[in-house]
């Protein structure tokens, strides 16, 4: 039997701390589909995927080995959104189609469940989800964050957080908002989205 279930897209700009909230979402009996996670493995599961990579971006987008070679990749996109949109525009439909399998069968104490992903501001997503959680912390917050988790420097830690959409593009689409800062208490925070959540779902 297909359950129906009421789907939300949970983002936000790198090192605001969206997997640590999502973290905290699981315990609390939520399920979420990461969808990062998901687009890195289905790029080498998915034999259409692979094909379509290869004819944008030729056969060295994988090893030998048949790993995807995210190095080479990276190096033929970056500078070029073209080229960035045009392999997005390959990936983002089969990770919705993935999601929606995953949403109808996953295991969730919740009548909704969530996607993590971070670009939800340039991707077709109101099809998908009910609304947009956004997960934000202070830009000095998200510097150090990006720094000690990828151990780089600061300077490129801005070009990422650069290369991404600008805040106001997250805010634009968001419904609610998080706060993973010390000015707020998260647990009360997450608390009283899913209360809300449910309330939402009940009518």
């Amino acid at each position: 039997m297909r359950v129906l279930r009421t789907a939300y897209g949970l983002t936000g700009q790198i090192g605001a701390g969206k997997t640590f909230v999502g973290n905290h979402l699981l315990s609390l009996g939520c399920s979420i589909y990461n969808a990062d996670e998901k687009a890195h493995e289905l790029v080498t599961t998915s034999a259409s995927l692979r094909a379509q990579i290869i004819s944008l971006l030729g056969k060295d987008a994988f090893t030998p080995t048949g790993d995807y070679n995210r190095a080479y990749v990276a190096k033929q996109i970056f500078g070029n959104a073209t080229l960035r949109l045009a392999l997005e525009a390959l990936i983002h439909p089969a990770v919705f189609s993935d999601f929606e399998v995953w949403k109808a069968n996953c295991p969730t104490a919740h009548p909704f469940v969530f996607m993590e992903s971070a670009l939800l501001p340039r991707l077709a997503w109101q099809g998908h989800f009910q609304g947009i959680i956004l997960v934000t912390a202070p830009y000095e917050t998200r510097l150090a964050h990006i720094v000690k988790r990828d151990n780089t420097t600061r300077e490129a830690a801005e070009l990422r957080l650069l290369a991404q959409p600008s805040e106001s593009d997250y805010y634009r689409i968001a419904n609610f908002v998080i706060e993973n800062s010390s000015r707020f208490h998260l647990e009360n925070q997450l608390a009283d989205l899913i209360e809300v959540l449910t309330l939402q779902h009940a009518y």
